[in-house]
């Protein structure tokens, strides 16, 4: 308590060095922050009584009577079988873990313990004075009793794995995030494992690699490849210069990227392909890539997102996919927009979905600012399915910009 006294008093006075919010966020769970980047990571979502219960199933409903059970004990005397010093550092280590989950969702694993510990107490404790209950019942009664007890305990021990139907185990079920890039399809496959290994065997050893900070540790350690940004990238500038270089024309791109002696750059581009009706593959792609980050790209790089996206925060507009260097990247363009009922619209229209066909802008002209060098596995493959799309461009360090040719001509 005195050093949460302290490190709140310093908020104002700056008297200490202070951590970064994340620790202080676990210290006050009631702070909020103004931080794009830290908002954008997931795990950092404030925590909600669904999530809790979502997680922890009925065990809730036992810890919660086993925290009844602990302070009703406290008042009487302590037992042999459960001292008074114990049932105090349970109700600590509960209240505490509770109090610490509520932060942010990461940290709902020191909730679980106290959830482990405050429900086996409840349970035990409920399960021994059923089953030692004797008065005024008769032999069968006492046994129709312990039986009911214990198939109500199972029913709701069992509950938990088909109800409801989206529950813990359908996460357990999500393979590795390598094998799917963390995106929204259970689908394992080997587009980054190969895109990693393509890159470490056909690239130099001391090419810098330019990529959103998730996939930085993949490509240190797999590819053996130096990254801009990674995932132990403190420097929020640093990860602001690689959005605002992923929104940038694509000749102001080009410059920042020889500020950071950048050799390659990776996207990661997820989506599903099905055939249309004349023969020809068509692609959604809002599968959970960089293509539906855009939003917190653009909050990060400080840039007005309505601009960028159209008022369902998923669908770029005609100036994303046409002025900046991440829509050149993204080797799609716009079909038309599907709606209920399989209408089709050319246009925006809220509540409708983009439908793309591949469309590689930068590919062999020598006077590109870059150049796709490897596209992975499933987006080259000419079959409907999962696309989990990694695609590595090589930066023409001999690029010259319209701009820079036009000057060029005139002085001639």
């Amino acid at each position: 308590m005195i050093g949460s006294s302290v490190l709140i008093i310093n908020i104002e006075n700056h008297f200490l060095p202070s951590p970064s919010f994340r620790y202080l966020n676990a210290i006050n769970p009631f702070l909020t922050t103004t931080n794009p980047l830290v908002d954008s990571v997931s795990e950092h979502a404030t925590t909600t009584i669904h999530e809790s219960f979502f997680m922890h199933s009925i065990f809730m409903i036992f810890a919660g009577l086993g925290a009844w059970i602990i302070f009703n004990k406290l008042k009487s005397e302590s037992s042999k079988d459960f001292p008074r010093d114990l049932m105090v550092f349970t109700l600590i280590l509960g209240l505490t873990g509770v109090y610490v989950g509520s932060a942010f969702v990461r940290l709902e694993l020191f909730t679980s313990i106290s959830v482990i510990f405050l429900s086996s107490i409840g349970l035990s404790i409920i399960t021994k004075e059923i089953f030692n209950y004797k008065k005024q019942l008769h032999s069968i009664q006492n046994k129709i009793i312990k039986v009911s007890y214990v198939g109500g305990i199972l029913i709701l021990m069992i509950l938990p794995l088909i109800f409801p139907a989206s529950n813990w185990v359908s996460i357990l079920d999500a393979p590795a995030t390598i094998l799917n890039g963390g995106s929204g399809y259970k689908v394992a496959t080997n587009d980054w494992k190969d895109s990693l290994e393509w890159i470490k065997l056909n690239t130099p050893s001391d090419s810098i690699i330019l990529s959103w900070w998730d996939y930085g540790y993949w490509i240190t350690t797999m590819s053996e490849r130096t990254t801009v940004v990674d995932n132990s990238t403190i420097d929020s500038k640093q990860i602001q210069k690689v959005a605002n270089i992923l929104f940038s024309s694509p000749d102001d791109a080009w410059n920042m990227l020889q500020e950071t002696g950048s050799d390659y750059v990776l996207i990661f581009v997820a989506g599903q392909k099905f055939m249309s009706y004349d023969g020809n593959l068509l692609y959604f792609i809002e599968g959970g890539g960089d293509e539906s980050k855009i939003f917190w790209f653009t909050k990060i790089a400080g840039v007005p997102t309505e601009k960028y996206l159209y008022s369902d925060g998923i669908s770029g507009t005609d100036y994303f996919w046409n002025e900046t260097l991440l829509g050149k990247m993204i080797p799609f363009s716009l079909v038309a927009y599907s709606g209920p009922n399989n209408q089709i619209m050319p246009i925006y229209v809220p509540g409708f979905t983009g439908i793309y066909a591949d469309d590689i802008k930068y590919s062999e002209n020598n006077n590109d600012p870059l150049k796709l060098v490897y596209a992975s596995p499933s987006f080259t493959e000419q079959k409907p399915g999962v696309m989990i799309g990694i695609f590595v461009y090589e930066v023409n360090k001999n690029y010259i910009s319209m701009e820079n040719l036009s000057n060029s001509n005139i002085s001639k």
